[in-house]
């Protein structure tokens, strides 16, 4: 069987060291809805102080509603964000 593209992303230890390198409680935006894994890679890594959350939450309305000041973020390789996601992006950005 060859390799997809997908799975040659896999397993390279990338989301791992984003995870270990993200600062003290950041959000970690991943790719998908499901945060099964991402959250069992957080805890694994003693990274409890991560709040993992799917793109399709990354929203400014949503950055809005969290307690002062916004944390930083970080954008897994794998996610490849929305107009909306970019937009909380860039509000991000300009709040820090």
């Amino acid at each position: 069987m060859i390799p997809t593209l997908e799975d040659q992303n896999r397993r390279t230890g990338r989301t791992t060291q984003q995870m270990e390198a993200a600062p003290k409680g950041a959000i970690y935006v991943w790719p998908s809805d499901a945060l099964i894994v991402p959250k069992q890679m957080a805890r694994d890594l003693g990274r409890d102080d991560l709040e993992v959350i799917p793109e399709s939450q990354f929203r400014i309305g949503w950055l809005e509603r969290k307690s002062s000041p916004i944390p930083k973020v970080v954008i897994d390789h794998a996610t490849e964000l929305t107009a909306d996601g970019w937009r909380a992006f860039e509000y991000v950005e300009y709040l820090l």
